[in-house]
Parts: structure tokens; C-alpha cells; sequence
């Protein structure tokens, strides 16, 4: 063809510059490394909810444990309500 863009058709698709595929494989790797840190920061925030979870749990289980030791439920309604809590 001419001095612009080279002698083939993929000279032509890269503006005569033969790294081409190099720009391809750069741009895969930077689209696989923006997808594992979307993936681990998910996780991260799945954790942390199930973590936070737990905190709520274990608080709600001493609030249990409080009312039937001051006698404001009887056995059954502690054991009804523990596996409730438990259950979540």
C-alpha cells in the first residue's frame, strides 16, 4: 500500500505499528485483574456482613439469656425464641 500503513491488513487496523496484539493482551490482563478485585472485594463485603451478623446474633442471645434470668419469660419462650435466633 503506502508508507502509512504498511503492507498488510492488520498494519492497517494498528496505524502500522505491529503491536497490535501486544495492546490486545495488555487490555485482557487489565480486564481480568479489574474483575478478581471486583470478585475479592464482594467477598470482603460478604464477610464483613456475615460478621456483623454474628455481633447481632451473639448481642440478641445475651438479651435472651437477661430476660430469663430476671424471670420476664419462662423456659419455654427462651428455648422457642433462642432457636428463632439461632435459626437466623
Amino acid at each position: 500500500m503506502n508508507r502509512y500503513w504498511g503492507n498488510d491488513f492488520f498494519d492497517m487496523m494498528n496505524f502500522g505499528s505491529r503491536a497490535g496484539v501486544w495492546f490486545l493482551i495488555y487490555n485482557a490482563v487489565k480486564f481480568i485483574i479489574i474483575i478478581v478485585l471486583i470478585i475479592l472485594l464482594a467477598r470482603l463485603l460478604i464477610k464483613n456482613s456475615k460478621n456483623n451478623n454474628t455481633f447481632t446474633s451473639n448481642k440478641a442471645i445475651e438479651i435472651l439469656k437477661e430476660r430469663y434470668a430476671r424471670g420476664e419469660i419462662d423456659e419455654e419462650e427462651y428455648n422457642a425464641k433462642f432457636k428463632n435466633i439461632k435459626r437466623d
